[in-house]
């Protein structure tokens, strides 16, 4: 009942082998990109926190001097209305 395996001719296996390595190689390649898509993102997000931090040491400052409080946006509403 079981069906003994053929080992393939030198050509087959100089194929197989071939794509086996193109594959890998386009693998590789798209791991690269991922990688540089992950590092453009996570610079993006510190970007992104570092401008939200700023802005919100800025405005504690301000509001500090002006003796008011205000939300990130600059309003002193706590709704965020500015008016």
């Amino acid at each position: 009942m079981t069906q003994e395996r053929k080992i393939p001719d030198p050509e087959t296996r100089r194929r197989s082998i071939e794509r086996l390595r193109e594959s890998n190689r386009q693998l590789e390649l798209f791991t690269l990109a991922l990688d540089e898509l992950i590092a453009t993102v996570e610079t993006d997000i510190r970007r992104q926190r570092r401008v939200i931090l700023e802005r919100k040491h800025h405005l504690a400052r301000l509001s500090s001097e002006a003796g008011t409080t205000q939300n990130l946006y600059g309003c002193s509403d706590r709704a965020g209305n500015c008016y």
